[in-house]
């Protein structure tokens, strides 16, 4: 059982660390697969590690939000947040996104105790 264990060594997709058994420790966060072109969530060994890695799609700082961009299938998506399950096909439409009023970005948590609430 140890040896099949240690066949399968988990890494940080970001740096290749070596990810602590049973993710105990390790931070979850969202993956862009270039070659699947699509989202995944993965392990990184450290937060540092995943803010690291978000930095390489950072576009601009626009009003306190950051923009970022990916690129699927030829075409270059903007998203006003990186956990943004939709995206603009260019910034101005990102941006004017950013300054709607009254639309905020809520977790599922706060939504879900928002609704308990009532």
């Amino acid at each position: 059982m140890d040896i099949l264990m240690e066949n399968y060594i988990h890494t940080c997709p970001y740096c290749r660390g070596r990810l602590n058994s049973w993710f105990r420790g390790n931070f979850k966060g969202r993956y862009f697969n270039a070659k699947l072109n699509t989202f995944r969530i993965k392990y990184f060994c450290t937060e540092k590690c995943y803010k690291d890695y978000k930095e390489n799609f950072i576009v601009e700082d626009y009003n306190n939000n950051t923009i970022f961009c990916v690129e699927m299938c030829g075409e270059k998506r903007y998203m006003p947040y990186f956990e943004a399950n939709y995206y603009f096909t260019n910034i101005d439409n990102c941006k004017k996104r950013i300054d709607m009023r009254g639309v905020s970005v809520v977790s599922r948590d706060v939504l879900m105790f928002m609704l308990q609430q009532y």
